[in-house]
């Protein structure tokens, strides 16, 4: 967990060029979650209170030091990077979810009339391609048909807050 949490604070300086943290810093943090963790009386529990005190502490030492605006992306890096590590990931569901979908590939099919006015392009090949996403829960291999049928799409992605309605 060490190396993950270190290499993913390496990449801030990415976001911001002030972002410039030393390795021996890192270590005295380090070194300060694992003094933080308590006894335990399990070998699994004791690895388990060491991962989630050196998460934490090297967590809120960092975010201390971010703007506003870089905090929601260094907790997505850190919760990404500790889920695909235990493996509760799939590695291409997460490039689909950060780069969307590779260009248009020549098997995809032209927008439909139905979904031409309210729809971009872009949107409609994403649909397409998410359609070929393997291995997700629930499988989207209809949603392509699903957006073309009915109105309910529609409604939903012109509505002012999406976010806060039902999916249709």
């Amino acid at each position: 967990r060490g190396a993950l949490m270190f290499f993913q604070i390496d990449q801030l300086c990415k976001s911001d060029h002030m972002y410039q943290y030393s390795l021996e810093t890192f270590s005295v943090v380090f070194h300060k979650g694992l003094n933080k963790a308590g006894k335990s009386s399990s070998e699994q529990q004791r690895v388990d209170d060491l991962l989630e005190s050196i998460t934490e502490t090297i967590f809120a030492f960092t975010s201390r030091g971010l703007f506003e605006k870089h905090k929601l992306i260094f907790s997505t890096m850190i919760c990404l990077g500790i889920l695909l590590k235990k493996g509760e990931l799939d590695v291409n569901h997460v490039t689909f979810l950060l780069r969307g979908p590779k260009k248009q590939s020549e098997r995809a099919a032209e927008r439909p009339d139905t979904v031409q006015e309210w729809l971009p392009e872009a949107s409609w090949v994403a649909v397409q391609a998410l359609a070929e996403v393997q291995g997700t829960t629930p499988a989207f291999d209809t949603l392509p048909a699903d957006v073309c049928d009915g109105k309910r799409w529609k409604d939903w992605c012109e509505s002012e807050k999406p976010e806060e309605e039902k999916m249709p």
